[in-house]
């Protein structure tokens, strides 16, 4: 449920089309590695905290630092991403 609340938070508040495929995998890798070592009763702080921390990096303007990521690492950073999910199925 974690990615789909966050889905619909990126749905409804962001302005780019692709950002709730991107935000949903890198998620679903975050939160699976949790439950594993951690067990699920952290999965509802993991995503509060990590809400908290996104409306604090959104309200402070961070999101303008990522002009300085170039093309390439993105695109980098997303396929790798989809090869981590690949090996999880």
């Amino acid at each position: 449920w974690t990615t789909v609340v966050l889905g619909f938070f990126a749905a409804a508040f962001g302005d780019r089309a692709g950002i709730c495929s991107s935000a949903s995998g890198a998620c679903s890798v975050v939160v699976a590695a949790l439950c594993a070592s951690h067990g699920p009763g952290y999965l509802a702080g993991c995503a509060a905290l990590a809400g908290i921390l996104q409306i604090v990096a959104g309200s402070a303007g961070m999101g303008k630092l990522i002009r300085l990521v170039p093309h390439p690492v993105m695109v980098g950073f997303v396929n790798g991403l989809t090869l981590v999910m690949l090996k999880a199925q």
